[in-house]
């Protein structure tokens, strides 16, 4: 079996793009009817909705008050396209930050959930918040 890999010279949200049809291409090849995208606002979400037709798209978002206090950073603008063009929205607590994370701002120390999140981000930050609200 031969498989191929799309790198990247640097993380940026111009890579969005391609990232999206190489997924787009994968799940054809594979029969994927279901893809999950991590989006903040919403454009990732409603650019895989157009560029991965046929596939079912599920948007993670940061959960409310990531960004300031009972603010959701996914425009209602945007979730009203999501839910349009057939995408479901999940929005919910950051798994790994929790205790852990309440433990290293008032200790100043890491715990083991931090440690996850951080080992997980370097496989890329939509990895990251995708596995962690799975």
């Amino acid at each position: 079996m031969e498989e191929k890999i799309v790198y990247f010279d640097k993380p940026c949200p111009g890579n969005t793009e391609e990232v999206l049809r190489v997924a787009q291409k994968r799940a054809q090849e594979l029969g994927i009817k279901t893809i999950v995208v991590a989006t903040n606002e919403g454009n990732t979400a409603m650019r895989a909705i157009e560029i991965c037709k046929g596939i079912k798209v599920v948007a993670v978002t940061h959960a409310t008050g990531w960004k300031a206090p009972n603010a959701q950073e996914l425009t209602e603008e945007n979730r009203r396209k999501i839910e349009a063009g057939g995408g479901a929205i999940l929005t919910t607590t950051h798994l790994f930050r929790g205790v852990s994370g309440a433990m290293q701002k008032q200790f100043n120390t890491y715990e083991i959930g931090v440690i996850i999140a951080n080992t997980l981000r370097l496989m890329g930050r939509g990895m990251k918040v995708v596995i962690e609200s799975a």
